[in-house]
């Protein structure tokens, strides 16, 4: 590991640290602090981070303590610490109330499990979901990019695509990384979408294409926060992707028809179930 490295490391320990001990002393007070009203709840690479930073810029929404992924339902060993846990990441109720405001969090992850998804419906069943979904065969892809680019993946991307389920068989490969080469897997949409339609109101699911939040975000917004009941007020318009960004030309023509096929029968399953045509089936243009 050289310096820069070790530099990146101790700065995202102190990080760590000082939020750890920040929920500790929130933890006093968690019974008197709200449960979330709403979860950006995914995909990963879909535009999440930037949608729900101006979310939150809203005057009718207070963010939670950390503006970043809570991964509360997603991670074992939060999950087991309990929902006083979760409850001192949001605001006093009598702070919403004084507002008139609601809270929220994002975390992508919950979107890539129907049992997370029925967790969430048991326990909150009156949550509001926002879900973005972005073309499966771009959101992979872009995911392998931020990969490569962490220094976590080492392999050319048909190869990476190749090994990806020997990989993830792996209990090595599990321990080390996790779910973070999980490069089609977390593409697959359509099991997730069908757990949050089980489990929740359709009118408390609000699914957006992220190619219409990239063109026009103030029309997005607009129904967001209309699907939130809080002000249409826009503070940011600028939709600030990161999304793994990737040149067309670094990725080969083979990879996307690759893509394009292993998809196509999951973008069926989706288009039905939600009974709405995406277009995601064309290959880009280069």
């Amino acid at each position: 590991m050289n310096f820069d490295q070790r530099k990146v490391n101790f700065k995202r320990m102190s990080r760590l640290w000082i939020y750890r001990s920040f929920v500790y002393l929130r933890l006093f007070s968690a019974s008197k602090r709200a449960i979330p009203d709403f979860l950006v709840a995914g995909a990963q690479k879909a535009g999440t981070t930037s949608l729900y930073s101006q979310i939150v810029q809203n005057p009718g929404v207070i963010p939670s303590f950390r503006k970043k992924e809570i991964h509360y339902w997603d991670n074992p060993k939060n999950y087991r610490k309990g929902q006083l846990w979760y409850r001192a990441h949001f605001p006093l109720m009598k702070e919403l109330k004084a507002r008139s405001a609601i809270t929220g969090e994002k975390t992508p992850n919950y979107l890539e499990s129907p049992e997370t998804i029925r967790k969430i419906g048991e326990e909150f069943p009156a949550i509001k979901l926002i879900i973005l979904l972005r073309n499966p065969v771009e959101r992979t892809i872009s995911n392998y990019f931020m990969m490569k680019k962490r220094g976590v993946e080492e392999l050319s991307l048909m190869d990476a695509l190749m090994q990806e389920d020997e990989r993830l068989a792996s209990k090595k490969e599990y321990q080390k990384f996790g779910t973070e080469r999980a490069y089609t897997i977390r593409s697959k949409y359509a099991s997730s979408i069908k757990a949050c339609l089980d489990n929740f109101p359709k009118e408390q699911i609000h699914i957006i294409d992220s190619n219409d939040y990239f063109k026009d975000p103030s029309c997005v917004l607009t129904n967001v926060f209309s699907f939130l009941a809080v002000p249409i007020i826009f503070e940011n318009e600028t939709v600030h992707k990161n999304l793994g960004a990737y040149e067309k030309d670094d990725t080969p023509l083979d990879v996307y028809a690759y893509l394009a096929n292993y998809f196509q029968p999951l973008n069926e399953e989706l288009y039905n179930l939600l009974g709405v045509n995406f277009g995601w089936e064309n290959i880009p243009d280069r």
